[in-house]
């Protein structure tokens, strides 16, 4: 009987744990008759591992019988002719859908080899930008496409180089696969941010305008600050100014008076609480909040209309509309059947906007959030790329 080949492949069992088997047949198996073999005897194909220093072969003569020796695992029955007294070995069940699925999606691979799909699907969904509104949907098809070209030239680079297959597979079972993981890395993703853009749309609008006012934030004002400039070249007594809307419509205060006033005008109230804001600004009226803010009152108009909603009564009439008001993530969550985590969720946006501003009082967080947005505007390209990137190495790590 001539010779038989002897081969050596790893396992990892179902208690996690990995060990070596090593058997032989009249031919070397293929990856995916080991890999088959392997989830038929609830195990995990790893890959061959190299038999050195190569096991000599069995003499005709040998007690053991010649047609295979194997260290720990049953022989192959698909490959293994039994000899002519031994007794037959039990035929293995048919693999469920369950084992060729995660034969199917779970191979063994490594990250170098799916480097060129991920860069496929990172490039692939950056092109997906051109399409404005509607990136969110074109992006992860995009995506997925990048992804299966880049699959594609990993074949041929293993076809023209002769390395081993990096999972079993025909070119389009490969470049399938490759898409569905480039389409997941992309769409989880863009549902990070819809989260940010959600987030960016309830607060944005806010942090923005606390930006602009950032000076007065920090309530720092020069000690000994009677009077502030006017465009006349005198000064208006700051006393008489804030106590007396009147006098404060009709003062003329240049910009540098307008930022002190406005300093001391927050530095007074904001100590006090949202409910002291809100109203004294309320009380100075239109005219005289444009006299003292000039061109930040739009922006601190904001900050303060912010605040509005954590004054009133949480369960009056005027907010019930806005407590019963649901949003998308609530009810996307009602309809998949999770009504009392939309309750938590919509219940926690809405807390989240009535009193997180109050944060803008502090002297020490207002100026930290008023930064923000100016980070963000650094960032943003940086985090858009980093977690499109993320977003394909863990499709590929999850789904390979």
């Amino acid at each position: 009987m001539p010779d038989q080949a002897l081969f050596a492949y790893r396992v990892q069992l179902p208690d996690g744990s990995e060990a070596v088997r090593t058997g032989g047949a009249d031919r070397p198996p293929t990856y995916g008759e080991l890999a088959d073999y392997s989830a038929n005897q609830g195990e995990r194909f790893l890959g061959h591992v190299p038999m050195s220093p190569a096991p000599a072969p069995t003499p005709p003569a040998a007690a053991v019988p010649a047609t295979v020796a194997t260290a720990e695992a049953a022989p192959l029955p698909s490959m293994v002719a039994p000899a002519a007294n031994a007794p037959r070995a039990p035929s293995a069940e048919a693999p469920s859908f369950a084992s060729q699925a995660r034969q199917t999606l779970l191979p063994s691979r490594s990250l170098s080899s799916e480097g060129l799909s991920i860069g496929g699907g990172v490039l692939g969904g950056m092109a997906a930008t051109v399409a404005g509104p509607f990136a969110p949907v074109v992006a992860p098809l995009a995506a997925g496409a990048g992804s299966a070209l880049g699959e594609a030239g990993q074949v041929g680079l293993e076809n023209l180089m002769g390395w081993p297959a990096a999972e079993p597979g025909t070119l389009t079972e490969r470049m399938t696969r490759a898409g569905i993981r480039g389409t997941a890395g992309e769409g989880a993703g863009q549902v990070l941010r819809l989260g940010a853009r959600g987030v960016a749309a309830v607060a944005g609008p806010t942090l923005r305008a606390a930006s602009e006012v950032a000076p007065a934030l920090e309530q720092a004002v020069p000690a000994g600050v009677k009077g502030v400039p006017t465009v006349a070249g005198g000064f208006a007594p700051v006393t008489e100014l804030l106590s007396d809307p009147a006098k404060l419509a009709a003062a003329e205060l240049t910009p540098k008076g307008q930022d002190t006033l406005v300093r001391m005008w927050w530095q007074q109230q904001a100590p006090q609480g949202a409910a002291s804001v809100v109203n004294a600004w309320d009380q100075l009226g239109t005219p005289a909040q444009q006299a003292m803010a000039g061109g930040q009152h739009e922006a601190l108009s904001t900050l303060v209309d912010s605040l509005r909603p954590s004054v009133a009564p949480l369960l009056s009439p005027a907010t019930g509309g806005q407590a019963l008001k649901a949003g998308v993530v609530p009810t996307m969550l009602t309809y998949a059947g999770h009504p009392h985590l939309a309750a938590a969720v919509g219940g926690t946006t809405l807390l989240g906007e009535r009193y997180a501003p109050r944060a803008l009082l502090s002297p020490t967080l207002g100026p930290w959030l008023a930064s923000l947005p100016g980070v963000a505007d650094v960032a943003a390209p940086w985090a858009s790329g980093g977690l499109r990137v993320a977003g394909q190495v863990g499709a590929n790590e999850a789904l390979p």
